[in-house]
């Protein structure tokens, strides 16, 4: 497996953003998705890194070689790259993601001006402990006979954070919308090597294109933080 930390300019993300989609080009996932998107570098799911007044610092799993002159083109550069294969069947992994149900009834939570199959909730909603409910919704997501991994002890909820993002609907209305993210860290047991880098690669759960959705070990997070300059990450 291959990771990568990229560096995109601030100013240049937004200025690409802005001539895709004005409404959403203040929104840092959006201008991150429209750099990555331009320049065809398949870093998806990706996460936030760091990020300081001048440029935002992302990381993510990519299928083999890349070619990055696009990127350079736009401002951006790959600052460092790790290669990673587990070295036993226990990792200890780091998961980003927005634990979100979708709505399958009339009568659930969910905002009634959009589409059906865009009623997305919280999975904590009805919940009174938050933290618990999301170890529940990271613990269905990953399972053996689909992540080809097994959870093994307790799953930790580093933090929980709701984030107000603009998003665009089908019928090209852009709304502010509230999402639920945390990020889980975990030990697991490799049980299928092929199944987990694909479970790598397709990240979990929803909004993998704006910076959510990313499973990477933490090995590969302090490796590459270390290449940043800035305080390790995992």
């Amino acid at each position: 497996m291959k990771f990568m930390l990229i560096d995109i300019p601030r100013e240049d993300a937004f200025t690409l953003a802005r001539k895709t989609h004005a409404a959403t080009s203040m929104d840092a996932g959006y201008q991150v998705k429209t750099v990555l998107a331009e320049a065809s570098i398949p870093l998806r799911p990706w996460r936030f890194l760091a990020s300081d007044p001048m440029s935002y610092r992302i990381c993510g799993a990519v299928d083999g070689d890349v070619e990055t002159s696009a990127l350079t083109n736009l401002g951006g550069s790959v600052c460092a790259t790790a290669d990673w294969e587990p070295e036993n069947d226990m990792i200890e992994l780091d998961l980003h993601v927005t634990p979100q149900l979708q709505c399958r009834f009339r009568d659930v939570p969910g905002d009634r001006d959009l589409p059906r199959r865009s009623r997305l909730f919280d999975a904590a909603v009805g919940s009174h402990d938050r933290s618990a409910a999301y170890r529940d919704w990271v613990a269905n997501k990953i399972q053996p006979a689909s992540a080809g991994i097994e959870i093994d002890g307790d799953i930790q909820i580093a933090f929980v954070r709701d984030v107000r993002v603009p998003r665009k609907f089908e019928d090209r209305r852009v709304k502010l919308v509230m999402i639920p993210s945390c990020r889980a860290r975990f030990k697991a047991n490799v049980t299928d090597l092929a199944l987990f880098r694909n479970t790598v690669s397709g990240g979990i759960g929803r909004q993998r294109a704006f910076g959510f959705g990313s499973l990477i070990p933490r090995t590969v997070l302090s490796s590459l933080a270390s290449h940043g300059g800035f305080a390790d990450a995992a």
